[in-house]
């Protein structure tokens, strides 16, 4: 659930954006009229990331620094600190609460993607009807990073085509997605004893 003193993001607005990051991004997809996904490619200084939820899921892809940059996340008020490689990806679905702080400068691409996107492309795949994305902390993930780059190799070049092939990347896309970082959402409610998350959260005290 969102709360009103958490920021709020919607990746579609460009404004809105900035207030998340310290600096507009060096190259955005906003104008060139893609279907369903957008990219964004940052480069930042040392940054404290406020807490924050998204109106849309969203996929980090890490990249370039002057030296492996040292991150801390925190994801539904779950923590990682390791140091990021290049190709590590981070997956924050919609209204998931996420912070981050990283040492130094680095550059990453940020994919964002409404849910109706991903309930699109994965319809015909599962006979499910009640799939969900589920968070991820930063892991290598070389087929994301590829298919991250190159959406932005063919936002740089805008080729022959281009319309056709982004939706093509999208589709491999939102099909690993639903293979490797989806899970079905519970409807039944136990009848008695400590719901799921309940039970999560005291295992997680106890350790």
């Amino acid at each position: 659930m969102v709360t009103s003193d958490i920021l709020v993001v919607d990746f579609v607005q460009q404004d809105e954006v900035l207030k998340l990051y310290p600096e507009a991004p060096l190259l955005s997809s906003d104008k060139a009229g893609w279907d369903g996904i957008q990219l964004q490619y940052h480069c930042h200084p040392p940054h404290q990331l406020a807490e924050n939820y998204s109106r849309q899921h969203r996929i980090i892809i890490h990249d370039r620094s002057p030296s492996p940059p040292m991150v801390e996340e925190m994801i539904e008020h779950r923590f990682q600190k390791r140091q990021f490689g290049y190709g590590d990806v981070t997956v924050v679905p919609a209204d998931v609460l996420k912070s981050a702080y990283w040492n130094t400068e680095y550059e990453f691409i940020t994919l964002s993607f409404e849910a109706r996107t991903f309930a699109r492309h994965t319809f015909d795949l599962t006979a499910a009807t009640d799939v969900e994305l589920v968070p991820s902390f930063s892991k290598p993930d070389p087929l994301i990073y590829s298919l991250g780059f190159a959406l932005k190799s063919e936002l740089e070049s805008s080729g022959v085509g281009s319309r056709l092939y982004i939706n093509s990347l999208t589709a491999a896309l939102m099909t690993h997605l639903l293979r490797h970082y989806s899970a079905q959402r519970s409807i039944s409610r136990p009848q008695s004893g400590l719901a799921k998350r309940q039970l999560q959260q005291v295992i997680d005290f106890i350790h």
